[in-house]
């Protein structure tokens, strides 16, 4: 093997040949550790990628634990808020059905069952489209509401038929018709008084009186009081009466007999 031995040094053919040789050997180790040294700056960038990669993933990992758990508290309140809008709707349907049981609705007729075909509740209501006319059931029959300003109540007394006072009757200085007889206030003072007399029954009062003195009898005018005759009462008969001279015993006796008249004798 030849070696260089400078520029200008004596060498053969084959000489020049070898240094050829190591100078392409040279120049190829040196493409060859510039494209190491590049694999290498490229290695290191991969590795670099790879770890911000790992990190990436790692993040990623972290993020979807999280989403996991928070799922997974998601699906826990879902099943609660669905738990509770299941008890929300048991509620509601029971609430409808108790309302549902106390108001019918409107209806041409007395109800006789609510709207389940169940018993009747004391208190219920129904719109009666018949008489146009909201009624209560009050455990029996079923009574008319007035809708008037007086703030409702029964049309009449008579649509109670077991009806009770909540507190004193103040008949407000108007009277009670019975129908034949009306009753007030002064009758009711009176029937007070009358009362305080004591038992009617054992104080001997009369429930009846008949008149049995017809004038076909002789009266005793001497045990009737004066106040009790009236000048009407005797003059009233005045122009039915007529004397005749039979009925005067001694009609002559007066006419024979001297009378003084004007001081003078006759």
């Amino acid at each position: 093997m030849a070696f260089y031995r400078g520029i200008g040094g004596s060498g053969d053919a084959t000489d020049d040949a070898s240094i050829t040789q190591v100078t392409e050997a040279q120049l190829a180790a040196a493409a060859s550790a510039s494209a190491a040294a590049t694999s290498a700056s490229n290695a290191s960038t991969s590795a670099s990628a790879a770890s911000t990669s790992a990190s990436n993933a790692s993040t990623s990992a972290s993020a979807a634990a999280s989403s996991a758990s928070s799922a997974s508290s998601s699906s826990i309140s879902a099943a609660s808020y669905a738990s509770l809008a299941a008890i929300s709707e048991t509620n509601a349907a029971a609430s409808y059905d108790s309302f549902d049981d106390r108001y019918l609705g409107a209806k041409a007729s007395d109800p006789s069952v609510d709207n389940d075909g169940d018993a009747l509740l004391t208190g219920a209501l129904y719109f009666d489209s018949t008489s146009s006319a909201l009624k209560v059931y009050n455990g029996t029959t079923w009574s008319a509401i007035s809708g008037g300003g007086g703030g409702g109540g029964l049309t009449a007394v008579v649509d109670d038929t077991t009806p009770q006072l909540g507190g004193t009757l103040d008949a407000n200085g108007n009277t009670i018709d019975m129908g034949v007889n009306v009753i007030t206030d002064a009758k009711v003072g009176q029937w007070d008084t009358a009362y305080g007399w004591g038992n009617h029954a054992s104080a001997g009062y009369l429930t009846s009186f008949t008149e049995t003195n017809n004038l076909s009898v002789a009266v005793t005018w001497a045990n009737v009081p004066d106040v009790n005759i009236t000048q009407s009462s005797v003059t009233q008969h005045q122009a039915a009466l007529s004397i005749t001279e039979s009925q005067i015993s001694d009609l002559q006796t007066y006419l024979s007999a001297s009378s003084t008249v004007d001081g003078g004798t006759y």
